[in-house]
């Protein structure tokens, strides 16, 4: 039985160190049958298993060791590195923690490293942190350590870092997606459009197949004012994920600074039917829809970003000025009330709440209105103008003529207004 095990043992190692992973677990399987619950074959076995991808069944074989073995630091690792592998970073903490050091006090980086990485995995990110901290005192720190460390510092939002340890990573490894996307993304926060746009250009040279790649790049072209080529940008990344609404939504922005309207319209439009919650699609959509003179698309969009933001202070103005224009004066006036109560001297507001006001003929509050716009601005010409024609309609021409009276030199007084105030002095 024992020569069965050595020859089945030694041929799997030959094996092994020929990178001939499959045939090797073979061998190292057989041998562990050989000698039920021997150690070194079922270690040997789950190394060949780690080596082909098979981090499930490396996992369990590493188990089996550390069952037996609980201090055979390397089978910790192994299994603590394949639960990594798994995506189960709390079960592998554990393990990683009992492969940190051996009986000498001596620190196993690696296993350090690991550690760091189910700290980092679980969002304890400050204990990460001071773990990957510690490995770049330990020894000269791997391509591996500070891409962790650009990621660590990236989801921390911590530029100064991601900056420093992005550029230190790009030396070791020119080519590094993770540096580069940690750089455009810095570079953005930082409103350093020109360099975000170098490194985004680079980072889609190395991953022209993602979607974030460029979008990124889209943001650093548009923000320089490259209209055109943050429009291809933004093609790019809705061929690799079609229903990005951020994408299209930024198209859509790029398009409307270039003139195209109607395809600026199609791509906002996109992105609310993607998005309804996006107050920012919806925004656009209503906007694009009213100058394309499509006031029904208009209104169901703005009555949308409402829904999803209640306060859309422009939005609800919006919405007002189309029911005011379609004649639904009173739903105009709830709408231009509630603007005016989130903003006192909001101009426009008002003069739309007389206005409509004034079509639902209630004087008063028409009249009122138009005053708290003079309280604004005293010389406002459409207040005072319809001042002047609401007191005509009240029959007070002295008080429609103090209105008149007002405008500034050389500025209109409508024709009607003064011909029916004429008529109103001839009565009186």
């Amino acid at each position: 039985m024992l020569g069965e095990y050595s020859s089945l043992f030694s041929q799997g190692t030959q094996l092994f160190e020929q990178e001939r992973w499959a045939e090797a677990e073979v061998y190292f399987a057989r041998a562990a049958q050989a000698v039920p619950g021997d150690a070194p074959a079922t270690h040997n076995r789950a190394l060949c298993l780690e080596r082909m991808g098979d981090y499930e069944q490396a996992a369990a074989c590493f188990a089996l060791v550390t069952a037996s073995a609980p201090f055979a630091l390397d089978a910790q690792l192994g299994r603590g590195l394949a639960l990594l592998q798994l995506g189960r970073p709390e079960e592998a903490l554990h393990c990683l923690e009992r492969a940190q050091q051996n009986d000498l006090g001596e620190v196993s980086e690696q296993a350090l490293f690991g550690h760091a990485v189910a700290l980092h995995q679980l969002g304890r990110l400050d204990e990460a942190a001071a773990e990957y901290n510690r490995l770049m005192h330990l020894s000269p720190p791997s391509a591996e350590l500070l891409a962790n460390v650009v990621a660590l510092a990236a989801a921390r939002k911590d530029d100064t870092v991601a900056r420093e340890y992005a550029t230190r990573l790009l030396l070791v490894r020119p080519q590094s997606k993770t540096a580069l996307e940690a750089l455009v993304t810095v570079s953005l926060n930082q409103e350093d459009f020109g360099a975000a746009v170098r490194y985004g250009a680079a980072l889609v040279q190395i991953a022209r197949d993602s979607y974030e790649a460029w979008f990124h790049l889209g943001l650093a072209l548009q923000n320089s004012n490259r209209a055109s080529d943050a429009a291809e940008a933004y093609r790019e990344a809705l061929r690799l994920h079609s229903n990005s609404p951020e994408a299209l939504l930024n198209l859509s922005g790029v398009l409307e600074s270039l003139g195209d309207w109607e395809s600026a319209r199609m791509a906002a439009i996109q992105a609310a039917q993607i998005a309804p919650e996006m107050p920012g699609a919806l925004w656009n959509a209503a906007l694009l829809s009213e100058r394309a003179d499509d006031a029904v698309g208009a209104e169901r969009y703005l009555t949308r970003a409402l829904e999803a933001w209640p306060e859309h202070a422009e939005a609800r103005y919006r919405l007002g000025f189309i029911r005011l224009q379609r004649g639904d004066f009173q739903a105009a006036t709830e709408l231009f009330e509630q603007c005016v109560a989130a903003r006192a001297n909001w101009v426009g507001a008002l003069l739309n709440l007389g206005l409509a006001h004034w079509k639902c003929e209630r004087l008063d509050l028409a009249a009122q209105a138009y005053s708290r716009v003079l309280l604004y601005d005293q010389t406002n010409l459409e207040a005072l103008r319809a001042l002047a024609a609401i007191e005509v309609e009240r029959k007070d021409a002295n008080a429609s003529w103090l209105y008149l009276q007002r405008l500034p030199p050389g500025a209109e007084r409508p024709a009607e207004l003064c011909f029916n105030l004429g008529l109103l002095y001839v009565e009186s």
